[in-house]
């Protein structure tokens, strides 16, 4: 394996553009002594409290070269995979405590904020956020805590986090109301983060994703601006004190976490997708193209497929069980009430062989089939958002033939009766004509 991976950036002046590049080390091999994490009990204590009194602010001993007074430096970071900033960490300044205070603005549900990674030991600390909550995870060596804001930090709103540890117990303190409290299994009381790095916004693809909450193969790092950075109160210099980066920019005015289709392509979201009985999808939408597709997924064996599309200003809600279509329309009174540049929210809910249009969390419409065996969509096959690839032939029940033109966010899917899971754009499996973080800016 390499030894190390260079990253190139180009910082803009008001002169000219100067190339800067970083080193960080390829992580060292985890040690399998003393127990593996993935053989570790997964028990995990989170209580939350209402009126608890907030960690104190620590007195400015900072044991890294740190300032005591805060800088005014902010940096922003661009949400493609692997774009992150990266910090020395003194491994004696979180061994046995510690107390980081973040500020960050954001609208993404599911990105990374903190991590760091032990290489001797596999003991880590994140801080995330999980559909849209903040979950901050940390691991000593006897099983991790975790600890998860009942509120959303995702509102594109400046917040602060206080993360404070002292040995096996915990405290999440955000926007000084919010605190949750929580304590790790077992008995070890240390964390062990020897000779690694703290990185902010993401992770680099080269360093292993150990104890997130969220899933996929590569984590999401972060759309979001980033403005304190302390550590036991000595402050970061987002800029000048990193010593790697990746994806960074200048802070933006909005972090809409839409993506943009430039009505020709499709992002294939979930490859092997089963709907099933019971199934419940739900996008934020905006644009001014009154006809397009925005779901679609078809068994590629049998007649069942679902869709969901603008057409002619009407939402249609369409699945077929193999007992014939049911179809769910909603007609606005004007025409261009979905495709009037605005964003707009749809809901759709399949159970059996009825469904449900829900329009802006108040209009609903349902629909009914006729009483059949078969209440199943059965369908391990892609699932697709704004259209489909060239040359696939469309159910002859739907209308809309083009792709999307506009911002779609917020896409929710679940099967079963569970609640809605969003699934971030930039984890899809393939885009065509989708242009990531470009609406709202």
């Amino acid at each position: 394996m390499p030894l190390a991976t260079t990253y190139t950036e180009a910082v803009v002046s008001s002169s000219s553009p100067v190339l800067y590049s970083f080193l960080i080390p390829t992580p060292l091999p985890y040690s399998t002594t003393p127990t593996n994490l993935f053989t570790r009990s997964s028990v995990t204590t989170t209580t939350t409290i209402s009126s608890p009194s907030i960690a104190p602010s620590p007195t400015c001993a900072p044991s890294v070269s740190l300032s005591c007074t805060p800088p005014s430096t902010v940096v922003g970071t661009n949400g493609n995979p692997g774009s992150f900033l990266a910090f020395n960490i003194s491994a004696p300044s979180v061994l046995n405590s510690f107390n980081i205070t973040l500020s960050f603005r954001t609208a993404t549900s599911n990105a990374v904020l903190l991590y760091s990674l032990g290489k001797v030991y596999p003991d880590y600390l994140v801080l995330e956020l999980y559909q849209g909550k903040l979950v901050f995870s940390y691991q000593l060596g006897s099983g991790p805590a975790r600890l998860q804001s009942s509120k959303l930090y995702n509102d594109n709103a400046n917040h602060t986090v206080v993360l404070w540890r002292y040995h096996r117990n915990g405290t999440m303190t955000v926007d000084r109301q919010e605190v949750v409290t929580g304590t790790s299994p077992g008995t070890y009381t240390q964390l062990n983060l020897d000779g690694t790095l703290l990185f902010l916004g993401g992770i680099p693809l080269n360093v292993p994703a150990i104890g997130l909450v969220q899933s996929g193969a590569v984590p999401v790092s972060s759309f979001a601006c980033f403005s304190t950075l302390s550590l036991n109160g000595g402050y970061y210099n987002l800029l000048s004190d990193r010593v790697a980066s990746n994806g960074i920019e200048q802070c933006r005015v909005s972090y809409i976490s839409a993506a943009m289709f430039n009505g020709s392509g499709y992002a294939n979201m979930l490859p092997s997708y089963g709907v099933g009985v019971n199934f419940n999808l739900s996008i934020s939408l905006k644009t001014k193209s009154c006809s397009g597709l925005l779901a679609y997924i078809a068994s590629a064996a049998v007649s069942d497929f679902l869709a969901l599309e603008l057409y002619n200003g009407n939402a249609r809600f369409l699945f077929d069980n193999g007992g014939g279509p049911v179809t769910v329309v909603y007609s606005p009174l004007n025409a261009s009430e979905l495709c009037n540049g605005q964003w707009h929210s749809l809901a759709v809910a399949k159970s059996g062989v009825s469904g449900t249009i829900t329009v802006d969390n108040s209009r609903v419409t349902k629909a009914t089939g006729l009483s059949s065996s078969y209440v199943s969509v059965n369908t391990m096959d892609p699932l697709y958002v704004g259209g489909v690839p060239k040359n696939t032939v469309l159910r002859s029940y739907v209308l809309s033939k083009q792709s999307f033109n506009g911002c779609i966010d917020r896409f929710q899917v679940t099967n079963g009766l569970g609640t809605p899971a969003e699934v971030s754009f930039s984890q899809a499996v393939q885009t065509v004509g989708v242009s990531l973080y470009s609406c709202g800016v």
